[in-house]
């Protein structure tokens, strides 16, 4: 299968694809929203506490009828998905370990929820079936200066 990320670089970026994962593609659509951009370690501990029901992931796209959640009003808690997507991101870790990057500077910068092989059960039913890409490279963190105030923009002290 081939991944939807297109400038991908061997020597500084890990990526990692589950196939046919049996999860909902619009939850994971939005949970791959909530993390792009953000650490793996905190991404790990954060759908840990998604998974045992105390924090919840905002739904950004499929949430008419959802109930709200402080802070993120439309969201919840999607334990199986985010048990299955902890796993592609030990498993991404692991890759990236493997090459050489820093996993504690590991920041996810791709994530990407496809349609799935269609699988039927009996009596017409056709199974959840979710391809879900991740990607992630190291980046610097950058230091907050201190914040100017109008007064030294205008050169007033």
């Amino acid at each position: 299968m081939r991944y939807a990320l297109q400038n991908y670089d061997k020597k500084t970026m890990a990526r990692v694809i589950g196939t046919n994962l049996s999860i909902s593609r619009k939850t994971c659509r939005d949970i791959g929203v909530f993390i792009k951009n953000r650490k793996v370690e905190w991404v790990i501990s954060y759908l840990e506490k998604v998974a045992e029901g105390t924090a919840p992931v905002p739904y950004a796209r499929f949430n008419s009828k959802t109930p709200h959640h402080a802070p993120f009003g439309p969201s919840g808690y999607p334990k199986k998905a985010s048990l299955e997507i902890i796993n592609l991101l030990n498993s991404l870790k692991h890759g990236a370990q493997a090459k050489g990057l820093n996993t504690s500077k590991l920041v996810i910068m791709h994530a990407a929820a496809h349609k799935g092989a269609r699988l039927f059960h009996p009596a017409g039913r056709e199974r959840k079936n979710t391809h879900f890409e991740l990607a992630a490279m190291e980046r610097e963190e950058k230091k907050n200066e201190k914040p100017s105030t109008n007064n030294e923009k205008r050169g007033k002290q």
